[in-house]
């Protein structure tokens, strides 16, 4: 027998749906890169980042260090401007700057836009989406620091060669803290070096 019963949307809709979004986000301006412009670029970054941990009795305020790794491409070119689409993850060593011993993750994506494109030095700025995900040594689970955010950045590269660049990057951060035993927003300051090749 048949159900008139409307049926729940599938958990994968929103998902298509995104990529779909950033799939058309993507292809958009592809009209506007210059044919002899690299349209893509890989980052390699090392990174501290300082923001408040707290489990239990005990807390940690940074720095922690850590590396990432971003691959971004530039889907709009407008005179010396460009904007490009990228996604980024990073490790980072917890047993640094407080009580805790362990090691996180975090996974961003966003909006870069770079001036300056004909020239040397290249300024920049992003903004986007995060989500964290640290794990605390001698502490159970649910104690663990993670939630959403999002993010805010400026930089500067340097082109050492056409393809090859090395910058500097100030970030901040404001997350909301989803550990059971602590809720609210926590904000963050990130300093990173980075080397940049395009393709």
């Amino acid at each position: 027998m048949q159900s008139d019963a409307p049926t729940a949307p599938s958990r994968r809709e929103p998902r298509v749906r995104a990529l779909l979004v950033l799939g058309a986000l993507a292809c958009a301006g592809c009209e506007y890169i210059p044919p002899f412009l690299e349209r893509n670029y890989l980052r390699v970054g090392a990174q501290g980042l300082s923001e408040r941990l707290q489990a239990e009795e005990e807390r940690a305020e940074g720095p922690y260090p850590g590396v990432s790794l971003t691959l971004g491409s530039q889907y709009r070119v407008s005179g010396t401007r460009a904007t490009a689409v990228e996604a980024e993850a990073q490790v980072y060593d917890l047993d640094y700057g407080g009580d805790f011993d362990g090691y996180g993750f975090r996974y961003l994506a966003g909006l870069r836009w770079f001036w300056n494109m004909d020239g040397r030095w290249r300024p920049h700025a992003g903004v986007g989406l995060q989500w964290t995900d640290f794990h605390l040594e001698d502490h159970d689970r649910k104690y663990d620091p993670k939630g959403p955010g999002c993010y805010g950045d400026v930089g500067l590269d340097w082109m050492i060669t056409p393809r090859h660049a090395v910058g500097a990057r100030l970030r901040s951060s404001l997350r909301y803290e989803e550990a059971s035993h602590e809720h609210g927003l926590k904000a963050g300051l990130e300093i990173g070096l980075q080397s940049v090749w395009r393709f």
